[in-house]
C-alpha cells in the first residue's frame, strides 16, 4: 500500500519520538508499506523551522536527509494535486479547518490514491481521503 505520511508523524517518525503512536509506528515498520514524505512537508518544516529555530529544531534539509537514510519516497507537488485541492470538499457538518498544508497534502493523497497517515483527527471531514488516525 502507498502512505503518505502527515508532516507531524513525519517529524515524529524521524526523530523517532514518543509522540508516535503504536498504530503509527505498526504501519511505518510494516515492510509491504510503500512509505512517501511529500515536498510540501519539507516546506512547512523549513518555514517553521525559518520562523521559531527553537521551537522545531530540524530544518527541511535535516528532514529530507532522514527520509532519504529510512529509504522514503519523496512525493512532488504535481498539477494533478492544485486541481484535486481545488475539488476538496469537507462535510457539512465540519469544523472548520483551514490550514493550507494539510489540504494540499490530503488533495496530494487523493490524487495518488494513497492513504494519509495523520494524528490530527480535524482531517477525517474530508471526502474522498482514505485517512488512517493514528
Amino acid at each position: 500500500m502507498n502512505i503518505l505520511l502527515d508532516t507531524h508523524i513525519l517529524l515524529w517518525a524521524m526523530l523517532d519520538s514518543s509522540s508516535l503512536s503504536a498504530k503509527a509506528r505498526e504501519i511505518i515498520l510494516q515492510n509491504y508499506h510503500l512509505l512517501h514524505y511529500s515536498v510540501v512537508s519539507v516546506w512547512e518544516i523549513a518555514i517553521k523551522h525559518k520562523l521559531h529555530p527553537e521551537n522545531l529544531l530540524s530544518s527541511g534539509q535535516d528532514v529530507v536527509n532522514l527520509c532519504h537514510e529510512a529509504n522514503l519516497r519523496s512525493l512532488p507537488l504535481k498539477s494533478e494535486h492544485i486541481v484535486a485541492f481545488e475539488n476538496l470538499s469537507r462535510n457539512d457538518d465540519a469544523p472548520s479547518h483551514k490550514d493550507p498544508f494539510d489540504q494540499i497534502l490530503i488533495s496530494q493523497a487523493i490524487a495518488e490514491k494513497m492513504i494519509f497517515v495523520t494524528h490530527d483527527k480535524t482531517l477525517r471531514y474530508y471526502s474522498d481521503v482514505n485517512i488512517q488516525l493514528v
